[in-house]
């Protein structure tokens, strides 16, 4: 096992905006069999598009005991949450996601990604914790959630999920 570390519980990588998709699939190789990784901070690392493959294919792995990923101020947009999003339907321990300001519009791309988004938010046996303010989704990319939610909405197990009602132009 690649699992040396037996204390780690947080990383915080804020502000490192050097680091981006590489070094992020490189911290994800590193991270995906740490046990006892419970928090993993990554807000404005300048992580673009393909950030989102690696870190969804870290959630995946059985032995990841993490609980919180924070990917604020990054620029992920809809390429890169709809490649994290088979990863958080298949985490055994995500319960929060901060997705906040991350270039999310309401292009087609961007709707897609949402829809997978929520569809995950459906799947997941622990998600109840998402962040998706001060991104420019619209009334276009909050249909886009609550059509995959149906009408009775997000699953009963979400105690938040954040969303921006309107942002200045």
């Amino acid at each position: 096992s690649c699992d040396m570390n037996k204390s780690l519980m947080t990383l915080k990588l804020d502000y490192n905006s050097s680091l981006g998709a590489e070094g992020v699939s490189a911290l994800c190789r590193g991270l995906r069999t740490t046990s006892t990784l419970k928090q993993l901070h990554l807000p404005y690392c300048g992580v673009g598009p393909l950030g989102g493959a690696p870190l969804g294919e870290m959630l995946s792995y059985s032995k990841l005991a993490l609980a919180v990923l924070n990917l604020q101020g990054n620029k992920l947009g809809g390429q890169g949450l709809k490649m994290l999003c088979p990863g958080l339907k298949n985490s055994a321990s995500i319960t929060s996601l901060s997705m906040a300001d991350n270039g999310i519009g309401d292009s087609d791309e961007d709707l897609e990604a949402l829809k997978a988004l929520a569809a995950a938010l459906v799947a997941s046996q622990t998600l109840t914790h998402v962040d998706i303010l001060y991104n420019r989704i619209g009334e276009k990319g909050a249909n886009a959630l609550l059509a995959t939610f149906g009408p009775e909405g997000p699953p009963s197990k979400v105690r938040q999920l954040l969303v921006d009602s309107m942002l200045p132009q």
